[in-house]
């Protein structure tokens, strides 16, 4: 399998479904649909979406009956974005490379593109709903995550632990857990449910993307290190709680454990891969 093309079609899929969804909306100002495009459509991994899609196809379901859901994890995963570089949160000024969506079209616009997103995210999800029981099952397994018992409380968590200066590895995991792995639990386990996977099996697929979130976010910090952005931000993340030896040893352990548990199934070459491309 050459990965690096069938990654890349995989985005191409993804990013084409989600602009011919944007293109075909009617009844909504321009200015705010070039916003949602400038929002979803710029440059991301699709990590979470792609996530889905894989464990779907584990149990057989083919990406035309899981690229609807797919989308709607990169809308709730765009609002989020959005909203977290508005001046109010993480003030940033960039996203991907790019003026992030207040700093392009302004703070009022962004704000109501991020509520756009993540409406839109459940009218879609709503609509797959009809599609039987399965799918009512992974919407609500996404509407936790990305709710107050998930990526909201998450980000409540992250800031009131951005003015610590003694943050512990726990506290750090606990926040993570809720603002960056939500979202990539529900994707992965989202595809296993509408795949009619058995309790056991939904249980290994949360498992492994439980320790593929955590060892995301190490990589995360560590390139942010590298690109010397952790030293000029003093909120705690995993550089400056563990040392960069023991994120290194903790990206490793949990990268391990991912691919532990994929080993249970039969078709994981790609998310093997997947590991290995982002991890190695």
């Amino acid at each position: 399998m050459d990965f690096k093309s069938e990654y890349k079609n995989k985005i191409e899929l993804i990013d084409k479904h989600i602009e011919n969804y944007l293109d075909n909306l009617s009844g909504i100002d321009d200015t705010l649909k070039v916003a949602l495009k400038y929002s979803v459509l710029n440059g991301g991994k699709r990590i979470r979406s792609i996530l889905l899609m894989e464990c779907a196809k584990i149990f057989g379901v083919e990406y035309k009956n899981s690229i609807n859901l797919a989308m709607a994890i990169e809308f709730i995963h765009a609002y989020s974005l959005v909203h977290d570089d508005l001046p109010a949160m993480d003030n940033s000024d960039f996203r991907r490379g790019q003026p992030s969506c207040h700093k392009k079209y302004g703070e009022t616009m962004a704000i109501l593109t991020g509520d756009s997103l993540l409406n839109l995210a459940f009218e879609v999800i709503c609509n797959e709903c009809q599609n039987g029981e399965k799918y009512v099952c992974a919407a609500q397994k996404i509407s936790n995550a990305s709710g107050i018992f998930g990526m909201i409380n998450g980000q409540v968590k992250d800031i009131k632990i951005s003015s610590k200066k003694d943050a512990t590895e726990s506290e750090l995991i606990s926040l993570i857990e809720q603002k960056t792995m939500a979202l990539i639990r529900a994707a992965a386990v989202s595809g296993a449910i509408i795949g009619s996977a058995s309790e056991n099996e939904i249980n290994l697929i949360d498992k492994y993307s439980y320790h593929l979130g955590l060892a995301f976010q190490i990589r995360d910090d560590i390139e942010d290190e590298m690109e010397d952005i952790a030293e000029q931000n003093d909120c705690p993340n995993f550089l400056n709680v563990l040392g960069k030896d023991t994120a290194i040893e903790r990206l490793r352990y949990h990268k391990d454990k991912s691919n532990e548990y994929l080993m249970h199934f039969v078709h994981n070459e790609f998310l093997l891969s997947l590991n290995r491309y982002l991890f190695d």
